[in-house]
Formats: structure tokens, C-alpha cells, sequence
């Protein structure tokens, strides 16, 4: 009996479930199998079968009290697969997911795609990195310089790391910059450079996949961050190139920055980190600051053309700085206007640069000077043409994406009389065709060229047939180079209500110039804002010394934690919803704000708290343990960009 009574002792088993849209980080799960932490279980939940990670394991005799206080009855695990996750990959996915308030599981749906998750479910796992003679050790550093430069010290390094039997890791924040990047660095060691991202086609991706986990020689992976969750025993370096990047941050449910993960995970794995960029992040900064990171290479040089100027494109009465030419524009200045004709007629490759696109995105009844506004949630509306290169037009609200067909006369006065403001991609194509009929002209925008593949046609046809592209920033990523280049208005991104919008503007500015070989031209109205002087000075480090001041003095990231929890809420349950985030956070002083909806019945309830970082990274850090708590109807967002 006594024999009989031990086989059959039960153990419950905590799970990470690895799905999105569960309403609990962890579950719990009979089993009458032992079962290895880290090891892969297929569960039940909800009439569904999902994957999930097991974190924990006790036997039913030690938790029988707690088994009794459960709302619901647990239920049987249904399959145990043979391998799971190594350690090091969901331990750092627990950790983000701590900072952040995110389920890990959902972490780690969004680390580690498909592809590998099905190679660490079918191969046995790698055994766990060790130290290795020679070896440096795991430890944290920066990179600072140009774009070739780094890229020459990228090669040094893949070299000594090959020199010593070890692996190279390069991530990149998209797969455009990915694809650039493999290009750079594979000359020589093309059977030894694989590429990963959801770019390469399935049955390559397969083969660099075996070939990194196989592969017994030192390699260089070139990955976008989840693919970069690969375990090998032999990394010695993980390089987190343009680690400056918005696009590392995870926007989307779970809202978490991915360099959180990559950090954690090439630390588990004893290789270096090294952040790298034209101009690092007052994040990193503030580390190198703390001598929490080492400085690898540091350089405050602007790369830059020759031929360069900030354009003030604010009226000047003074007669004597009046300059005449046959040229007249608002869109482009004289300057820019020069800069366009020598280059059309070099059949040179000019990009140009705006904030927006659409066709205008303020348009206002010149009678009685009433904003054409959303009748749902009162925005402004903003111009757009219905279909590319299509005469038909339509007004869009950007907020609550409601859209109607373009206005005759004014709802107001009935005027019919409109003016339009603002500078998009549609009014500066416009005005080029306007003041250059015979220039050839390219348009990519969210409108004009929705994907990246179209994004890439657009662009090779500009590079092989020359002529002026007009381009929102968002795209500057996916533009290799320029002969000549004019950021049109650099306005509305000094304006933006953000903390960060004085850095995000340098960082643009600095990362388009990069781009630009002959002449480039920044345009503004705001010729004295602290970013513009900043570059036209060459004076980044003071910038950023002045910036990193301001936050302190305001208690801004990565002085303070930023947390910012809301919730999109029928308007008859928002005062419920706002009395329950001030209670559960009133002992952190919240700053309880409401805002419009995209649902017309809705509304937003926000709360923003400025967080001690040791508060917030404690691990019994209360107000953590009270965010994984809340329902997940609500919004988390740690150290966003903007308190709005």
C-alpha cells in the first residue's frame, strides 16, 4: 500500500501560459507525472488548448488547504512534451515582464516566434552557457559613433570573436535595418553569417535556424529582437545596433521595451551587451553616468555633409537680410529651393522629409474661420486622398478613425470658401510638381505605400531612375543613402507634447543627415528650440547634459519611473473606474485624468504616477505586485513616452 500511495501522489504544477488574451500570468494544473521546471505542457483553458511553461511544482499534500480556498477546481495538464524552454529564456521574460506589469507568457509568445519555439519543442535543449577560458566576462557596454564606424568596428569584432571559437550576435530594430546590416558584414564570411527575421522565406529560415543551433563553428546572426532569443554556448557578444531606436519598444499588447529582454537574456548567456548608436539614449546615458555601462567608443562628431544649413522659415522684416529670388515658396525656402534645382539638374537623388502625411492636416473655413472637426470626438480632421493618386478626397480623424467624404461648405456659416494648413506629404508634393512640372517625383507614406515591400519598390525606383522622394520620417529607416536632402519642417516634431520630443527631434536629425553625402537643409520656425541649435552648433553632449538636468528636475524617466495605467470605459462607468485606480494607487499619488474615446460613448480614465526606481525594482515591490493584479481590461505602460 505504501508503495501504491507514493506513484500515485499528485503534484500541481504553475504554469506561464504562452498565449495572448489570458487574464491570468500564471495557472495552475494537476499532474501525475513529475515534471522538470522550464519543461512545455499542453493545457486547457476556456475550451481551448494552449502552450504553457511550467515554473513551479508541489505536491497536492503540502497545498491542500489553498487547493480548498480556490474559486474553481483544477484540472489535468494534457500533454507533456519532451523539451521546453531554456531556463535563461522564460527567467528573462519573467523580468520584463516585472518591470513592465505584462504577462510572461505574452512576453514570450512575442520573443520567441513561431520558428524557434517549435526548435527548442523538437530538439533536445542546449546545455546551458558556461564560462570559457579566455573568455571575457559578461558584462555591459556603448558604442557612440557614425554609422561606417561602427560598422568597421562591428567587423574588428566578429573577427576577434571568430579568433577566439565565439559567436557574433547583431540585432536590429527592423528588418529593413536587419537587411543592411547583413549586407555590411557578410563580405567574407558568407557561409558563416545567417540572417533571422520574418523577412527570409520559410525554408531558409529553417535551414539558418538548424545551421545556428548546429552549427559547432563560431557564427554571426544577424536577427530583429525576437529572433535574437537563439541559446548557444558560444555567444560573446550581443550588439544592439541603432539601440536608440523607438522601434524596440513593443507598442502593442504586451507593452514592454525589448531591450529589456535582450539585455537579460545575452547576460544568461555570459555575452557581452553592447548598446550602439549614432547618439545613445539619455537611458543608457544616465547608466554610463552610474558606470553601470562602459564606454567602448564615444564620440560627439556629427556626421554630416559639407553642405549644410538650418533654414529659418520665420518672416524677416529687416530689409537688409531680405534675399531675392524668382523662386517663392511657403513650403520651401529659398535655400531649399536652390538646393532643388542644382540637383534636378545633376539628375541627383533627393529625399524630402515631413512630420505628416495626408493632404493637409488642418483645414479651416476662411469666413468664419471655424476647424473642420470630427463630429464623433470633436479632433480636427485631417485631408487625405481616398485612393493613391486619386482626385477624390476624404477627411479622416486620426483619433478615433472616423471618416467622411470631403465638405462643400461650412456647417457653421455655410461658406464655401476653405484653406487648408499645414505641411504633408501631399501639400510638398504639390508644391515640387508646381514649381518643378518636369521633376520625376516618388511618394511613400502610410497612404502611398502601405507595406514594406511596396516601400522598397518605391525606393529602388527613385535609386535607379533619380528624382526627388518624399517621404514621411517614419520611412527614413528603410532609405540607405541620398545625394541631397531637406527636412521640410521640423515643427510639428518640436511641438509634440512629449518629454522626449526635444531628443527624439536630435536623434531624427542626426540619423538623416547620416543619409545625406552632397547638401542637406533643415527647415524651422523654431530656428532658437534647444534640439535645432544643438545641431547647428554641434553641440550634442551639451544637449544632452541640459536635457538629462531637465528630467531630473521634473521627474521624468530614467529619473523616475513613469507608470501610466488607463482604461477605455463606457462614460457611465468611468467615475467607478477613476475611484478604483485612486484608491489602489493613493498611496503613490496618482494624477487621475479623462480623456475622449474613439468610441463616441466611451471615455479614457488614466492615471500617471512617477515611481522611486528602487521602489519600482524591489522584488516584493508592492505597487509591481498591485499592477499584475489589476483586471486586463487595463492598459499598462511603464516609462512611455508621453504622460498624454
Amino acid at each position: 500500500m505504501a508503495l501504491c500511495y507514493t506513484a500515485k501522489i499528485m503534484k500541481i504544477l504553475t504554469v506561464i501560459p504562452i498565449a495572448k488574451g489570458i487574464p491570468r500570468d500564471e495557472l495552475s494544473y494537476f499532474s501525475a507525472k513529475q515534471v522538470g521546471l522550464g519543461t512545455m505542457v499542453t493545457v486547457p483553458f476556456g475550451g481551448r488548448k494552449i502552450k504553457a511553461i511550467v515554473i513551479d511544482e508541489n505536491e497536492v499534500r503540502d497545498l491542500k488547504q489553498s487547493i480548498k480556498n480556490e474559486s474553481y477546481s483544477l484540472k489535468n495538464i494534457l500533454e507533456i512534451h519532451a523539451d521546453g524552454l531554456p531556463y535563461c529564456i522564460f527567467a528573462s521574460a519573467q523580468k520584463t515582464a516585472r518591470f513592465f506589469g505584462q504577462p510572461a507568457g505574452a512576453i514570450l509568445e512575442t520573443m520567441v516566434p513561431k520558428p524557434l519555439f517549435e526548435k527548442y519543442l523538437s530538439n533536445p535543449t542546449p546545455p546551458l552557457p558556461e564560462a570559457r577560458e579566455g573568455a571575457r566576462n559578461a558584462d555591459i557596454q556603448s558604442i557612440q559613433a557614425p554609422y561606417r564606424e561602427r560598422i568597421s568596428i562591428y567587423k574588428t569584432m566578429i573577427r576577434e570573436n571568430m579568433a577566439r571559437n565565439s559567436s557574433t550576435m547583431v540585432i536590429a530594430p527592423t528588418v529593413i535595418q536587419a537587411e543592411t546590416l547583413f549586407a555590411e558584414l557578410k563580405l567574407g564570411i558568407d557561409d558563416r553569417i545567417f540572417a533571422l527575421h520574418g523577412k527570409v522565406s520559410k525554408k531558409k529560415l529553417e535551414s539558418n535556424i538548424k545551421n545556428v543551433f548546429e552549427r559547432e563553428t563560431p557564427i554571426v546572426v544577424i536577427a530583429t529582437p525576437p529572433y535574437s532569443s537563439v541559446l548557444r554556448n558560444d555567444w560573446a557578444s550581443f550588439i544592439v545596433e541603432q539601440s536608440s531606436s523607438h522601434n524596440y519598444r513593443y507598442d502593442f499588447k504586451p507593452n514592454f521595451d525589448m531591450r529589456l529582454f535582450l539585455e537579460q537574456f545575452a547576460l544568461a548567456c555570459r555575452a557581452r551587451v553592447i548598446y550602439a548608436d549614432t547618439l545613445l539614449d539619455i537611458g543608457i546615458r544616465t547608466r554610463i553616468n552610474k558606470r553601470e555601462i562602459i564606454e567602448n567608443r564615444n564620440t560627439w562628431h556629427i556626421a554630416k555633409p559639407e553642405n549644410f544649413r538650418v533654414t529659418d522659415m520665420k518672416p524677416d522684416e529687416r530689409p537688409d537680410t531680405v534675399r531675392i529670388s524668382p523662386i517663392k515658396s511657403d513650403i520651401l525656402g529659398i535655400d531649399a529651393c536652390a538646393m532643388l534645382t542644382a540637383g534636378i539638374k545633376d539628375n541627383a537623388n533627393i529625399m524630402l522629409l515631413s512630420q505628416r502625411k495626408g493632404i493637409a492636416p488642418m483645414t479651416t473655413c476662411v469666413d468664419c474661420g471655424t476647424v473642420v472637426s470630427c463630429p464623433v470626438c470633436d479632433t480636427p480632421l485631417v485631408l487625405h486622398r481616398k485612393k493613391p493618386n486619386s482626385a477624390e478626397r476624404i477627411y479622416m480623424c486620426h483619433h478615433c478613425l472616423t471618416s467622411s467624404i470631403a465638405l462643400d461648405y461650412c456647417k457653421n456659416c455655410n461658406g464655401s470658401r476653405f484653406k487648408m494648413f499645414g505641411i504633408t506629404t501631399e501639400t510638398i508634393r504639390a508644391e515640387v510638381e508646381k514649381i518643378f512640372p518636369t521633376a520625376r517625383t516618388f511618394l511613400i507614406d502610410g497612404d502611398n505605400a502601405a507595406t514594406p515591400a511596396a516601400v522598397s519598390k518605391t525606393i529602388s525606383a527613385w535609386q535607379e531612375e533619380s528624382g526627388i522622394l518624399i517621404a514621411t520620417q517614419a520611412m527614413l529607416p528603410y532609405i540607405p543613402s541620398a545625394d541631397m536632402g531637406c527636412i521640410v519642417s521640423m515643427d510639428s516634431m518640436l511641438s509634440m507634447p512629449s518629454y522626449t520630443s526635444g531628443e527624439n527631434a536630435v536623434y531624427s536629425i542626426v540619423s538623416f543627415l547620416e543619409k545625406i553625402s552632397r547638401a542637406a537643409i533643415v527647415q524651422t520656425r523654431m530656428h532658437s528650440h534647444e534640439a535645432v541649435q544643438a545641431i547647428e552648433r554641434e553641440d550634442l553632449h551639451g544637449f544632452m547634459k541640459s536635457e538629462l538636468e531637465s528630467r531630473i528636475q521634473f521627474g521624468y524617466p530614467p529619473e523616475k519611473i513613469l507608470l501610466k495605467i488607463s482604461l477605455d470605459a463606457k462614460k457611465t462607468d468611468a467615475k467607478d473606474a477613476s475611484v478604483y485606480l485612486e484608491t489602489i494607487f493613493k498611496k503613490y499619488d496618482p494624477d487621475i485624468l479623462m480623456k475622449k474615446s474613439r468610441d463616441i460613448d466611451n471615455s479614457i480614465i488614466q492615471a500617471v504616477m512617477k515611481i522611486e526606481p528602487t521602489l519600482w525594482n524591489d522584488e516584493n515591490s508592492r505597487i509591481q505586485q498591485i499592477v499584475r493584479e489589476m483586471p486586463r481590461e487595463f492598459t499598462r505602460e511603464v516609462n512611455p513616452d508621453s504622460v498624454i
